[in-house]
């Protein structure tokens, strides 16, 4: 080959290389951006009578998925409250489009929006003369796509857009009133090249993001690959597909086209070999698109690393949340370890809030703050907007492996001042729980638990809930919180839902009789047992109250409509008072059992005042009695005795009767003690 021939060779390979190639014209990831202060070449125009500005701090602590990072553009308009309105401009500096035959745009972007009349986000690109509409965005756009924190990848051809212009610009041009935010990454404007495959996405396995365990051993890998060139890839092409488990050999086979994959078009190839993904985990799956003459590697592969969820490390019990590490009010970023649903509602108060103090809605929250003391945080959602059959916070994960009767406790606040009625804008709150290895969900452990009933917001406690965990013991599990939003009627926001101090533990072995709420459960002034839960808790008792001379006596009692209750008091001696029948024990009682199985030196407690007006004989009628719902409160002052501090009282305990059945239910025993 002559002399001539080669450098002839050399100047068409040089050419053959520079055609193929892709040319980029604009590229931003915002590393350069800080504050309010955007990359050089960058500007910022502001109007308006409250606007906010683009910035690259992420004020309101926005979480996204790992197509962003930080730090990324992002108009918080929600940061500012309701009298934000305005109009936010981001310009990026001028490129050259001249002589271009293909220009594509591509950016990732979250834009979530109160779809207020006329408010809007879009994407220009001047022209030299004029700013052409890309795209213009009115509603929700990777906001709860499916994933509420999910960014999208968006692609278009902007070639006529810029006109070819020596002097083209792109601006995001944000036009709003009170909505939330617009979030934008990875902006790049460029040539593609005739010939350039690229690895989209993995579609399946897929990662569970609030998940406890990764998926483990054989799984289909199926992946989607995108035609990013200017030139179609012909029928019949053999495109190579490849995977790596851990790093490991490539296992290779071939996606023949069955038709022409035209510039901008995508498809699914499934690999007819399984991956086996070691258990227990972490893993990572790495795949490869490899075509000949693709002169652009760098989208030929992607990699999914598999740790499971949030909740991923397995937490052994005793735990304990009060929420009291939130980052800031309203944020949506919850503890170490939990996760908002990533496949539940979307669009407004469809995440869970941290919040401290009482909640943004009139007539809703705790006026008495959080439960732990007052003035720290818990999780709430918010019922304003939308109607959502799930908003679900979902813990870590517990290891039950070592546990054989664990529960789980929380505090709840349920209130709903709906001046309609309760169950007008009702709110409902389930706990679910996951179970591993599967992930099988078992719906409302507990619930579902609307209005307490408490009748006025100033009225309304906190309340403690349990969760029978027994059923899953030996396995891993996590809680799903669910609130359920009815956002019927007018108004519809007078009911969230809050919680506290969620605890999961193996509870004390106690020997007493356990309260049963709606057949025979038995408080007074907040009883709490061994494992300081509350009586609704339904736990073995006995329980422990106390009660200050002067002070107040409260008792209430839960079992069926309109029956008789009787009250006896006694000494506590639950291991050796027994009751026959199978009613359950007794917990109170003297030195021994009397041959009939009822505890000795015992009494009744009556109402004095009906049993003074009662006829000659044993007074029926002067039994209390529960109400049309099945609950009766008693409160009275108690008598300053002279007492000495410390002292045991006495013990109480009730038999509710049931003249349907017949039957006499026995509840929990309290153990007072006078302060």
């Amino acid at each position: 080959m002559s002399r001539s021939t080669l450098a002839a060779f050399a100047l068409a390979a040089a050419l053959l290389t520079t055609t193929l190639s892709a040319q980029t014209f604009l590229q931003e990831d915002w590393s350069t951006g800080v504050g309010t202060v955007p990359p050089a070449g960058w500007s910022i125009t502001l109007s308006g009578s409250s606007p906010a500005p683009w910035s690259w701090n992420n004020p309101g602590n926005r979480t996204f998925d790992s197509g962003f990072t930080a730090p990324f553009a992002i108009c918080d308009t929600d940061t500012l409250g309701s009298s934000t309105a305005g109009q936010s401009i981001l310009e990026s500096p001028s490129f050259n489009a001249s002589g271009t035959t293909l220009l594509n745009l591509t950016f990732q972007h979250n834009f979530f929006a109160l779809q207020s009349p006329g408010d809007f986000a879009q994407v220009e690109v001047w022209d030299g003369s004029m700013w052409n509409v890309i795209v213009n965005y009115t509603a929700n756009s990777g906001y709860g796509m499916p994933n509420p924190d999910t960014t999208i990848g968006q692609m278009f051809d902007v070639t006529t857009a810029a006109g070819g212009s020596a002097n083209s610009r792109l601006r995001f041009n944000y036009n709003y009133g009170w909505d939330f935010w617009w979030a934008v990454d990875n902006v790049k404007i460029e040539q593609p090249s005739p010939i350039d495959m690229a690895m989209v996405s993995i579609d399946s396995p897929v990662d569970n993001p609030n998940g406890c365990l990764p998926p483990t051993g054989l799984q289909t890998v199926t992946v989607t690959v995108e035609n990013q060139g200017s030139a179609a890839v012909l029928n019949g092409s053999l495109i190579q597909m490849d995977y790596q488990v851990n790093g490991g050999p490539a296992t290779t086979e071939f996606l023949v086209l069955a038709a022409d994959l035209l510039p901008g078009a995508q498809t699914q190839f499934t690999f007819a070999a399984q991956a086996n993904l070691p258990a227990p985990g972490p893993n990572s799956l790495t795949v490869t698109v490899l075509l000949a003459g693709d002169a652009d590697p760098i989208d030929d592969s992607i990699t999914q690393n598999y740790t499971g969820g949030a909740g991923a490390g397995l937490i052994t019990l005793p735990y304990l949340e009060n929420f009291d590490g939130a980052p800031a009010q309203n944020s949506t970023v919850p503890p170490m370890g939990w996760s908002q649903d990533t496949t539940d509602a979307t669009g407004a108060d469809s995440d869970w809030y941290m919040h401290t103090g009482n909640t943004s809605s009139s007539n809703t929250g705790p006026i008495q703050g959080d439960h732990t003391s007052g003035s720290g945080y818990y999780a709430y959602v918010e019922d304003s907007s939308g109607t959502h059959a799930m908003v679900n916070l979902i813990s870590p994960c517990f290891d039950l492996s070592l546990n054989v009767n664990p529960i789980a406790q929380f505090w709840l606040f349920s209130f709903n001042g709906n001046p309609s009625g309760p169950t007008v804008g009702e709110n409902f709150m389930s706990v679910d729980v996951i179970a591993y290895p599967g992930g099988a969900v078992t719906m409302d452990a507990f619930g579902p638990q609307g209005d307490l009933g408490y009748g006025t917001q100033a009225a309304a406690q906190w309340a403690q809930q349990t969760v029978n965990l027994a059923p899953f013991a030996g396995q891993v599990v996590q809680l799903r919180f669910r609130g359920r939003s009815d956002n019927s009627g007018s108004p519809t926001f007078y009911h969230d839902q809050c919680i506290d101090d969620v605890s999961v533990f193996e509870p004390t072995p106690t020997v007493g009789q356990a309260s049963r709420p709606g057949m025979a459960a038995f408080d007074i002034n907040g009883a709490l047992n061994a494992n300081n839960a509350t009586v609704s808790s339904g736990l073995g008792g006995p329980y422990f109250a106390s009660v200050t001379q002067g002070g107040a006596f409260d008792m209430s009692f839960d079992g069926a409509p309109n029956q008789p209750i009787t009250v006896v008091y006694g000494s506590l001696n639950p291991v050796s008072a027994t009751y026959p029948g199978g009613v359950g024990q007794f917990d109170i009682g003297g030195p021994g059992v009397d041959p009939q199985g009822i505890p000795l030196n015992i009494g009744v407690f009556v109402d004095a005042i009906a049993w003074a007006s009662a006829p000659v004989g044993f007074p029926i009628d002067a039994m209390f009695f529960t109400g049309a719902g099945g609950t009766l409160a008693i409160n009275f002052t108690f008598p300053n005795f002279g007492i000495p501090s410390g002292s045991v009282l006495t013990t109480f305990q009730s038999a509710i009767t049931d003249t349907v059945a017949p039957f006499v239910y026995i509840s929990n025993a309290i153990e007072v003690t006078v302060n």
